[in-house]
């Protein structure tokens, strides 16, 4: 059984969906993929792209299992639940 970090989880939902923002956001700029590239991947529209960077939206299910299929990383790690991804 995993043993989570409960200081850690506790910092992260305070910020709310600030982190997932910017882990999406982070990965994103990393990989060099632009929004619309990236919404085009997820069948999605650019505009919710900017959104959930921006912390505007949040993801359904099906979208955060797409955003971590395309990263390669757990819904744990873009949500702030995991401190690194399984990169």
């Amino acid at each position: 059984m995993r043993m989570i970090n409960l200081t850690f989880v506790r910092n992260n939902i305070k910020d709310g969906g600030k982190v997932f923002a910017d882990k999406i956001k982070k990965l994103r700029i990393k990989g060099g993929v632009s929004q619309k590239d990236l919404a085009a991947a997820l069948n999605t529209s650019r505009s919710n792209i900017s959104k959930y960077e921006n912390g505007q939206l949040e993801p359904n299910i099906e979208m955060l299992k797409k955003l971590c299929a395309f990263y390669g990383v757990s819904a744990d790690y873009l949500l702030g639940l995991a401190e690194e991804s399984k990169e």
